[in-house]
């Protein structure tokens, strides 16, 4: 409603490539104070103003109403959301050791993938990006995560090579549909051809 500009620049640091691809110096112009376009605007009414236009869009006929901490978690889907949102690792996320790292920006996105890679194998993954389709982004870190104790035989078929991305690409275009969307298609192929070129490039150095 009414931030500090200049420290919320501080605070929100996007990666220096993608600043440099879309050719800007800071995404301060990106924020905008709602108090600038009304002045007279608070809490209070910003609430009341979602509530009514929530209700508006999704369920007219429907009555808000006010429940005690205890009455929303006496609903489980609720606790169950509750449990999870106070443990460490959905808040910060795990971090496990990762030995290899590759980051590229390609243009639909910004793409960072960390992997647990010992004796040509890879252990455990992680993939961070701005990707505009999130649930593109949640397959590849299913595929490549490995909860738990490490158990060599979920992640058999990626080896660190060429074959083992092969192989990791084909299960990524199942888990997304990419092999009926071209779009997806596409940036299955990128990655994959990109990662080819890092291990490649790693084991020569």
């Amino acid at each position: 409603l009414n931030v500090d500009t200049n420290a919320l620049g501080r605070y929100l640091t996007p990666d220096a490539t993608k600043l440099k691809s879309k050719g800007i110096s800071s995404v301060k112009s990106r924020v905008k104070n709602l108090i600038e376009v009304n002045p007279d605007i608070t809490h209070e009414v910003f609430v009341e103003a979602l509530e009514t236009e929530f209700l508006r869009q999704r369920v007219a006929d429907a009555q808000m109403a006010t429940i005690s901490q205890d009455e929303a978690l006496a609903i489980p889907e609720v606790k169950e959301e509750y449990e999870n949102s106070r443990e460490w690792e959905w808040r910060f996320g795990s971090s496990p050791a990762f030995s290899v790292e590759f980051s590229r920006r390609f243009p639909w996105a910004l793409v960072t993938i960390h992997l647990d890679a010992r004796k040509g194998r890879v252990y455990e993954g992680k993939v961070f990006s701005d990707c505009l389709k999130p649930d593109f982004v949640d397959a590849f870190n299913e595929i490549l995560s490995n909860p738990g104790q490490a158990d060599e035989k979920k992640l058999e078929w990626f080896t660190y090579d060429a074959e083992g991305v092969r192989s990791m690409a084909t299960n990524l275009s199942k888990a997304t549909g990419a092999e009926n969307d071209e779009q997806l298609k596409d940036w299955v192929s990128g990655i994959e051809n990109w990662m080819m070129e890092e291990i490649v490039q790693g084991k020569s150095s």
